[in-house]
C-alpha cells in the first residue's frame, strides 16, 4: 500500500525535475539569445565602419 508521504514525496521529486528541466531550458535560450546578440552588433559595427569608411 502506498502512502501519502511516498506520493508525496514522489510530486515534490516530479516537481523538482520540471523546475530543473525549466531552468536548463532557460540556460539554453538565455545563451543562444546572446549569441545572436553579440553577432549582431558585431555586423552593426562593421557596417557602421564601412559606412565611414566610404563617407571620408
Amino acid at each position: 500500500m502506498i502512502t501519502i508521504q511516498s506520493i508525496l514525496a514522489f510530486v515534490l521529486v516530479v516537481i523538482q525535475l520540471c523546475v530543473g528541466i525549466l531552468n536548463m531550458i532557460n540556460l539554453i535560450h538565455s545563451i543562444a539569445h546572446n549569441h545572436r546578440k553579440e553577432k549582431r552588433e558585431q555586423r552593426k559595427e562593421s557596417h557602421e565602419f564601412e559606412y565611414h569608411i566610404k563617407n571620408k
